[in-house]
């Protein structure tokens, strides 16, 4: 749903309870969510040995790795300087469903503060 959001407006409110918890553009929301990107390469190990010394944050997709808050250049220099062929760098760039519902969660629960 968010993805027809993107799509179609410029400024986003986001109202949880009759509380306002979040107005800006739709650059500035996007501004909050986590970049990802996908990565694979021939030698897989090596790959998630490599990704796992940088302490970065990554899940196991198939033939390759989905690397959380770490852009697609970051990931390119460091493949390099290992001398490491990859077959996949792709961003798959800000989620905006994961932004909205890390502003809604703690106050839909009545988390939020006074």
């Amino acid at each position: 749903m968010l993805g027809e959001v993107q799509r179609t407006v410029d400024d986003v409110v986001v109202i949880v309870r009759g509380r306002l918890v979040h107005a800006s553009s739709l650059a500035a929301l996007a501004d909050l969510a986590e970049h990802t990107t996908y990565v694979e390469s021939p030698d897989r190990a090596v790959l998630g040995a490599l990704l796992d010394q940088q302490g970065w944050a990554i899940a196991s997709d198939g033939a390759g790795f989905v690397v959380h808050g770490v852009e697609a250049p970051t990931i390119g220099a460091v493949a390099h300087a290992a001398a490491l062929e990859l077959h996949a760098l792709t961003p798959r760039g800000a989620d905006l469903e994961d932004v909205f519902l890390r502003l809604t969660h703690d106050q839909g629960k009545g988390g939020g503060s006074s």
